[in-house]
């Protein structure tokens, strides 16, 4: 099974299955092949993705998955950021 994960950009990645963990783990894997941090959204679903649940077990059945990711705010320097949680790194 593959997932395809659309950028902004336009950019395609497509990752297989065995490369989303059913853990935690499962959004470190998009975050570090994406390059992004975990301020990213799958617009298609309509909500936000939460970081501390399995991506496989937000979406709604059936494969491929189809995410496109979107940043939910940029800042050219993080350390400006005030609140903790916005703050929050790739893992």
């Amino acid at each position: 099974m593959t997932s395809r994960f659309r950028l902004p950009a336009g950019r395609t990645y497509n990752v297989r299955a065995s490369e989303l963990a059913r853990d935690r783990q499962n959004t470190e894997v998009v975050c570090n092949i994406l390059l992004l941090d975990n301020t990213v959204q799958a617009f298609k679903v309509n909500r936000w993705l939460d970081p501390n649940k399995p991506i496989r077990k937000q979406l709604k059945r059936g494969s491929p998955y189809s995410l496109n990711f979107r940043v939910k705010f940029f800042v050219s320097d993080p350390n400006k950021l005030q609140e903790e949680y916005t703050r929050l790194p790739c893992p």
